[in-house]
């Protein structure tokens, strides 16, 4: 009776509840919905299947083969692809579905629908491996789910990452549309003469910027046709003597120069200012009345 006796009881009780909680395995993701590969006889592509033939007409046709692996893709739109040796041709089996690139797969049910009958493109009367890939459809990754046996060796494709995969950032100016500036009516002899003087003509616009991923860190570049005004670049405009300055704290921005900027993930906005100024070495007299238009290129990169 002292082996039996209830502290005992309850020292080996914890002990067997301890090692069953630190044993337990992480699920991995299950893919299903997966079409089978017809190669004389239908199957479910595995490391063991038999190398693809031409000979044999192959092709996918719907069907439900399900695969398990873990691991974290970024996020985006994924098919269910195959690849016949090293890019000799490929194809999507199915429709897209969204991952999300902060859970690890096997904590989420991947479940495809097929593209019906898929044909292989067969270049030669030799065996070929085959793979099995998750295809983001938007930056053209390939992440490995099963590769057969065979001929080539299915190249291009990485396995999941075993640790979370940041998402790429990025962003968007002005929700993406061309950003315009209704410069008001102005009156010749009133326009100034250096951009960096100011004056009742200039005008501050915000430019929103959006951004996902995290923050980013970007240069700003202005691409333009160019004139100097007081020893500055402005844009040209349509109007022969007028230029219009853009402006950022206080600095006139040459075409070409990189100004370093600093966004936020979500909702951000800077401010540009224009101005509209004459080169004092054209008489007011030859500058027409009338509309005109100046243009430049602004673009966002990435440091």
């Amino acid at each position: 009776m002292k082996t039996f006796t209830l502290p005992n009881l309850m020292r080996y009780a914890l002990g067997v509840f301890f090692v069953y909680i630190s044993n337990i395995p992480v699920s991995p993701a299950l893919i299903s919905g997966v079409s089978k590969l017809h190669n004389i006889v239908d199957y479910c592509v595995s490391a063991n299947s038999e190398s693809v033939s031409y000979l044999n007409s192959p092709y996918f046709f719907n069907s439900n083969c399900s695969y398990y692996i873990t691991g974290y893709v970024p996020s985006g739109n994924y098919v269910i692809s195959y690849m016949l040796g090293d890019f000799i041709s490929t194809g999507i089996l199915s429709s897209p579905l969204h991952i999300e690139s902060k859970y690890d797969l096997g904590a989420q049910q991947l479940n495809f629908i097929g593209n019906g009958k898929v044909p292989l493109t067969m270049p030669s009367a030799n065996d070929y491996s085959i793979c099995l890939r998750l295809l983001n459809t938007e930056t053209g990754n390939a992440y490995t789910i099963i590769t057969s046996t065979g001929r080539n060796n299915c190249a291009g494709t990485v396995p999941p990452s075993p640790t979370p995969v940041p998402d790429p950032t990025s962003c968007f100016i002005n929700n993406s549309n061309t950003l315009t500036v209704d410069l008001g009516t102005l009156e010749r002899a009133k326009l100034p003469t250096d951009p960096a003087a100011g004056s009742v003509s200039q005008k501050t616009i915000p430019i929103p910027v959006n951004c996902t991923g995290g923050a980013v860190s970007v240069k700003m570049n202005l691409s333009y046709t160019a004139i100097t005004v007081a020893g500055k670049s402005v844009v040209k405009s349509s109007t022969n003597g007028l230029g219009v300055g853009i402006i950022y704290n206080d600095q006139v921005l040459a075409p070409g120069a990189n100004t370093p900027l600093q966004f936020n993930e979500g909702a951000n906005q800077f401010n540009l200012s224009f101005i509209t100024v004459r080169d004092p070495s054209i008489t007011l007299a030859d500058i027409p009345a009338g509309a005109f238009s100046a243009s430049a290129t602004l673009v966002l990169t990435q440091q």
